[in-house]
């Protein structure tokens, strides 16, 4: 069986970690919109996925051998 490589789950650890952040920047302004955390929270986990999700679909040099 073959395993993953160390660069690809740290990309994909990054990238997640990004796409939370910019989920908390949008969920920072969607409170300051209507004044409620849900937004934050919802937007975070949304971030985080979907950013993960991509990363780990993405090839690179890494994943071609």
């Amino acid at each position: 069986m073959r395993t993953k490589s160390p660069q690809r789950t740290r990309r994909i650890r990054a990238s997640a970690l990004v796409g939370g952040f910019v989920g908390f920047c949008l969920g920072l302004v969607l409170h300051a919109i209507n004044g409620m955390w849900y937004g934050a929270v919802v937007f975070i986990i949304l971030g985080a996925t979907i950013a993960a999700a991509t990363a780990s679909m993405t090839t690179n040099e890494y994943d071609l051998d």
